[in-house]
């Protein structure tokens, strides 16, 4: 791939989480970007726009720790969270409440677990605006719902 970007090897099938938190591991900047390899961009989305979209509210506000163009609610547990298929991190959110938990391994609600651990440690979810959702995504209608029985959603340590 040439620089910036590193292969990560794993060996052996992994599942979904796994890679995704070996990524976390090797990345080096402020901000990490979580892109389900099925989302497609829209022609607006050229370019670098969409990545300044979803840095923006975090240089508006420091308490920001998740963005992305689609919250949902969970009934199951009670509480909102950004739906990962494209979000923006803070690195500082993975250093403060871990790491995506590797017993959601199939790539289900890892997302609102994630979400309310952030939640719970003070960070803030940002939606991005409506218009500007659409530059990022074409296929986010057919993530909701995403309905898998539900394994127990860790309480923030």
């Amino acid at each position: 791939l040439g620089r910036p970007f590193r292969l990560i090897w794993m060996e052996n099938a992994a599942g979904y989480i796994k890679p995704v938190n070996a990524g976390i591991k090797e990345s080096r900047g402020e901000y990490i970007i979580l892109l389900n390899n099925d989302t497609k961009m829209t022609h607006a989305a050229a370019g670098n726009a969409w990545i300044k979209m979803l840095e923006q509210p975090f240089l508006d506000d420091s308490k920001v720790g998740i963005v992305g163009p689609r919250k949902a609610w969970n009934s199951l547990v009670n509480a909102e969270y950004m739906i990962f298929f494209c979000v923006m991190i803070k690195r500082e959110v993975f250093d403060r409440v871990g790491l995506l938990d590797e017993d959601f391994e199939d790539g289900y609600h890892e997302d609102i677990d994630f979400s309310i651990r952030a939640s719970k440690a003070g960070y803030r979810m940002v939606e991005v605006p409506e218009d500007t959702a659409k530059i990022v995504l074409e296929q986010c209608d057919n993530l909701l719902p995403r309905h898998k029985l539900v394994p127990e959603i860790k309480p923030a340590a």
